[in-house]
């Protein structure tokens, strides 16, 4: 199991998009949250901003393929999620 977990995350893109979903529900066990940062989260780019620096932290050193990845997997987990709330 170990091995499967470890080669799973071998993978860049996968790691990301797995870290990335896990911020996702991170942030959702600290509701609720102040009013300004509620109003925050009502725009796309600040939630775009939020994800692409949690992925250039988790991916560091980067360089432009790690930043590829994790464009794509921010705008693929935003539009993931928009399209989930309607």
């Amino acid at each position: 199991m170990i091995e499967y977990i470890n080669e799973l995350l071998n993978d860049q893109f996968i790691k990301t998009l797995i870290v990335m979903i896990g911020s996702v529900f991170a942030g959702y066990t600290m509701q609720p949250i102040p009013p300004l940062l509620n109003k925050l989260f009502t725009y796309h780019i600040f939630k775009f901003i939020i994800l692409f620096i949690v992925g250039i932290a988790m991916l560091h050193p980067i360089n432009k393929k790690k930043l590829s990845i994790i464009i794509i997997v921010s705008i693929l987990l935003l539009t993931t999620f928009e399209l989930m709330r309607k």
